[in-house]
């Protein structure tokens, strides 16, 4: 894993594991909604489009493991395994933000209450701020975290 992304992911992580407090706040939220999105992106390998339409119901157990079923670019259907740690976090980031969703609802939405998707702007403004929070010089992108993830897999 490149040094950035480690040091943005490593960013998130510690502002998602603050956010555990008595009273959930707004900025809790947000702090889960950053980091469950960057991880997802740099371990999925999935397009933000892809991203922004996941539903619960895309969450499918298999046996110990999830997968995420996905509808790829020509109405094409995939199904790849989740890495335990991130099913681990989306069901967690579901249990304590989102308690109330609905098996139709989308996972990843701007404010706890509204079922409304978040777009693709809002996912490339947040990773764009906090790598500039983090120090990060470069630019990075949500492009970059989905190149990651191919990157990763190539090495393994």
């Amino acid at each position: 894993m490149n040094k950035s992304l480690k040091v943005i992911l490593t960013h998130l992580q510690n502002a998602s594991e603050n956010a555990i407090k008595a009273s959930f706040l707004k900025e809790d939220y947000t702090a889960y909604l950053h980091y469950g999105i960057s991880l997802t992106l740099a371990t999925m390998g999935i397009c933000v489009s892809e991203l922004i339409a996941l539903k619960k119901r895309d969450l499918i157990p298999c046996g110990d493991y999830y997968k995420l079923h996905l509808t790829l670019k020509g109405d094409v259907e995939h199904a790849p395994l989740v890495p335990k740690y991130l099913s681990d976090f989306l069901l967690h980031f579901i249990q304590i933000c989102k308690p109330f969703l609905k098996e139709d609802d989308f996972i990843f939405t701007t404010f706890v209450f509204i079922n409304k998707a978040i777009y693709r702007e809002y996912v490339s403004e947040i990773i764009s701020k906090i790598a500039k929070k983090c120090g990060v010089g470069k630019k990075i992108s949500a492009h970059s975290l989905r190149a990651t993830a191919a990157s990763l897999l190539h090495i393994n």
